[in-house]
């Protein structure tokens, strides 16, 4: 079910209801190079890295893509939630900073959005290959007119700086299920757990670096580590992109566990078929760039001079989408701001409900038994799009 939430101050022209059958499994098509118009013959990228956000507010998924000079270029989205496509790339927008460091031959940044003050617009942390140390830098506009301050490596919630191992990978994620954002970074083949002992508004990360925790050991040097509920079970599992000079496999590791008690299974090379044969330094973001519910892949890192981006769309919920009205369980009303209602008839049981944001993280998860209405309360959900 797509739920529109709204606030008084936000005008929904119209709404739908779909209802999904979750499962595991994931199907992903051949890999193909620059999808939706990406166009960067006018800039110089070499090892690079993306993230994704509606930064205008317009309902689809725009890049920000930071790269060996230290540059970030925006890339608008100005096609749909369904049907993308990107315009050229813009140089440091909404006032994003370049990061020099002086002494070094380069300054490649990667990077992760994050509402890191939880005041419902997107900052970016980052982390320079050979600084070595992690940057902030806060979104102080709005979520349909982002403005950035100047990275920072002195704000007080950031955690110290390292000084072992270069071109460090670093993700963002609530991995304990304890509502604020937790810090993985990787540095050659170590990944690192800096726990988030704050709030979602007030961070700190101040318990210093948990070396392979839950018991994850790294294969490879030069690692990016990215967390991302592919088999939608309500937790999170970890992709990382194997030896960058060797091109070696993607690697995968299942959360077997729970949401707050993660437990990762051995590692398995090229899952779901994903295969890496092109790409030096390859680092991974998943979105749902088709608005199909299900997460696609973009991969970044050296790449051949003509080609920015390697894509692999995730097919699996090309079929398996039908329209709510046709079933026996009903939504209303949509959009709300509030309540929403789930209502089954006494011949269609719920076992379990699971509220998902556009990005395919879990919000909300309860085991239930309904055979009748169930009331969900969610008026602490921030405005956009959820399935249900």
């Amino acid at each position: 079910m797509n739920i529109f939430k709204m606030r008084t101050n936000l005008l929904v022209a119209s709404a739908f209801c779909l209802i999904s059958f979750w499962a595991k499994a994931q199907s992903f098509e051949q890999a193909q190079g620059n999808p939706f118009g990406l166009n960067f013959d006018n800039l110089v990228l070499e090892y690079h890295f993306a993230s994704f956000a509606d930064l205008d507010d317009d309902g689809d998924q725009d890049m920000l893509v930071s790269d060996f000079d230290g540059f970030f270029y925006y890339v608008e989205n100005t096609g749909t939630a369904t049907a993308p496509a990107f315009s050229t790339g813009v140089q440091n927008p909404f006032g994003i900073s370049r990061v020099d460091y002086p002494d070094c031959s380069c300054n490649t940044m990667v990077h992760r959005f994050a509402d890191m003050d939880n005041d419902g617009d997107m900052d970016i942390i980052a982390i320079a290959w050979y600084g070595a140390e992690y940057l902030y830098a806060e979104n102080t506009g709005t979520s349909t007119s982002p403005q950035y301050e100047a990275f920072s490596d002195s704000v007080d919630w950031m955690p110290a700086s390292f000084t072992y191992g270069a071109y460090p990978g670093i993700d963002l994620v609530d991995i304990d299920a304890d509502g604020d954002l937790d810090l993985f970074s990787c540095q050659d083949d170590r990944l690192n757990l800096i726990r988030n002992e704050g709030t979602a508004s007030e961070p700190s990360f101040s318990s210093g670096h948990q070396a392979d925790p839950y018991g994850i050991e790294l294969s490879g040097k030069n690692l990016f580590p990215t967390f991302v509920d592919i088999d939608e079970d309500g937790d999170y599992d970890l992709f990382v992109g194997g030896n960058s000079i060797l091109k070696e496999d993607f690697q995968f590791y299942e959360n077997t566990g729970t949401a707050t008690n993660p437990v990762f299974e051995a590692v398995v090379e090229n899952p779901f078929d994903l295969e890496n044969s092109e790409i030096d330094f390859p680092s991974f973001s998943f979105v749902d760039i088709d608005n199909d519910t299900d997460m696609d892949l973009f991969v970044g890192g050296k790449l051949d001079d003509d080609m920015a981006f390697t894509f692999y769309r995730n097919t699996y919920r090309t079929t398996s989408v039908v329209e709510l009205e046709t079933s026996d369980v009903y939504l209303y009303p949509n959009p709300t701001s509030d309540y929403v209602y789930i209502e089954s008839n006494s011949l269609s049981m719920i076992k379990s409900i699971k509220v998902f944001d556009m990005l395919g993280s879990l919000q909300y998860y309860s085991e239930v038994n309904i055979g009748g209405t169930y009331s969900l309360d969610i008026s602490q959900f921030k405005s956009g799009y959820y399935f249900v």
